[in-house]
């Protein structure tokens, strides 16, 4: 006689950066040991792989592309998803930045529902170079941004990201699409950028929206209260 198959409930999720709503399960045991092995590894690309892979298998009658999600997507949809298969709060363990000898690791729980997805200003993701030359920008994928962790310094980092971000160029009424381009045209259009220019461009960036909690507590060593704030997959990813 074979042994029962448990049916799990479904949810539903509206991906922040885009609005676009997916049907969900929560991960099962064997998704959660894919997870504990990427964490035992200790590299965060393997973690990110792991996640999505989780994802990919936990969604309900979707074709959505999980490669090409935007890091705050990946960051959002792994909170809610650990939310409806683990538990609502997450163990957070930190060091107190309050003095040198007060550097006991603490542990403090958050609900998963008072994580926030923040943005630090608006900002257009078509912006206006002249008043002939327009750039349509995305937010970058989590492939784009783990393939080359790690490899170029801080600034070719940056002009990578652009690179695999820049959707057309818009000249009057011509468009320029980038995956018509090769990588060398798409650089050299943006070297001919002015540095006023490029801030526009760069600014886009720094306004993109992260996961952010503040968490308050006491020092358990000199007793001061302090606040720390967490953003980021790396500051939330946890198995606990």
């Amino acid at each position: 006689m074979a042994l029962p198959i448990l049916n799990t409930m479904t949810y539903d999720l509206e991906l922040p950066s885009t609005g676009e709503q997916v049907t969900f399960r929560p991960f099962l045991v064997k998704e959660e040991k894919v997870l504990l092995m990427a964490a035992e590894s200790g590299d965060q690309k393997d973690v990110i792989r792991a996640i999505q892979q989780i994802i990919k298998n936990c969604l309900v009658d979707s074709d959505l592309n999980v490669n090409n999600l935007a890091m705050i997507d990946l960051e959002y949809f792994f909170l809610q998803l650990r939310s409806r298969s683990v538990g609502e709060t997450i163990p957070v363990t930190f060091k107190p930045d309050c003095f040198e000898e007060c550097k006991q690791s603490i542990t403090v729980d958050i609900n998963v529902e008072q994580i926030k997805v923040e943005k630090s200003k608006e900002y257009d993701d078509k912006i206006k170079l002249t008043d002939e030359i327009m750039i349509k920008l995305k937010y970058p994928s989590v492939n784009d941004i783990t393939n080359i962790a790690g490899k170029q310094t801080a600034t070719e980092q940056l002009f990578s990201i652009i690179e695999n971000s820049i959707e057309y160029i818009a000249v009057g009424e011509e468009m320029y699409f980038a995956k018509d381009h090769t990588k060398k045209e798409l650089q050299d259009f943006l070297n001919s950028l002015s540095a006023q220019q490029f801030t526009k461009v760069r600014d886009f960036y720094e306004s993109m929206p992260r996961l952010k909690h503040t968490i308050e507590y006491e020092c358990p060593v000199c007793k001061v209260a302090d606040k720390k704030e967490l953003a980021g997959l790396e500051s939330f990813f946890t198995l606990a």
